[in-house]
């Protein structure tokens, strides 16, 4: 859903990069794309990594699904800096949750650092929160409450139409993924994680 509300904020002045490895939530990001004529979306089905053109697993489904070097390899990994190589782009806004792989996405997207004005990530674990702070220690920060159904409704207040559209053709699976994430996440031992952290540049910070 996140990839077209981005597309909807942009409309045709920019573009929207959607990364997904997860099987099922590809497929409904191509329908939802393809449903809402989104010629602003493009869709990598690769998995965010460090390194580019290696085999990984995707373990889990959905929301919680997460990438693993264990077992067979099925999806290709690609890097930030790679994508940014191959579309020519140069993005301002990075918006990341992949369920325990921040510190590699951002290991293989140094190069793309210093575009960067804003990105919103939701980290996982205290190694790769360690990791994160490492890479982005020239950023401000600001920690968020874990994503709710608060910001989705205020999401479709701005879209009605768009959204409820979305939803009726893919059977609310978006509201089903947000619900079971957010019981998922109020269940977890790890009281202290996910944590969901805004760093950003002011206009006059150094690069």
């Amino acid at each position: 859903m996140f990839s077209i509300l981005a597309s909807f904020k942009v409309k045709d002045k920019g573009k929207v990069i959607a990364i997904e490895p997860e099987p099922n939530n590809l497929k409904i990001l191509k329908q939802n794309v393809e449903l809402n004529k989104l010629n602003n979306v493009i869709v990598i089905p690769k998995a965010l990594y460090d390194k580019p053109g290696k085999m990984v697993s995707i373990k889990g489904e959905g929301v919680g699904a997460y990438v693993s070097e264990d077992g067979e390899g099925l999806v290709e990994t690609t890097t930030i800096d790679k994508i940014v190589e191959e579309t020519g782009l140069k993005p301002r806004i990075l918006k990341m949750d992949i369920e325990g792989s921040e510190g590699k996405a951002l290991t293989g997207g140094i190069n793309t650092l210093k575009h960067l004005e804003l990105i919103e990530i939701e980290v996982h674990d205290e190694e790769n929160m360690e990791k994160v702070e490492e890479i982005l220690s020239g950023f401000r920060k600001r920690e968020l409450a874990i994503e709710d159904l608060g910001n989705v409704y205020k999401q479709f207040l701005k879209h009605p139409f768009g959204l409820l559209r979305i939803e009726m053709a893919n059977r609310f699976s978006t509201t089903k993924r947000v619900l079971l994430s957010k019981i998922k996440k109020e269940s977890s031992n790890t009281a202290q994680y996910p944590k969901q952290i805004v760093y950003y540049r002011l206009r006059n910070d150094p690069s």
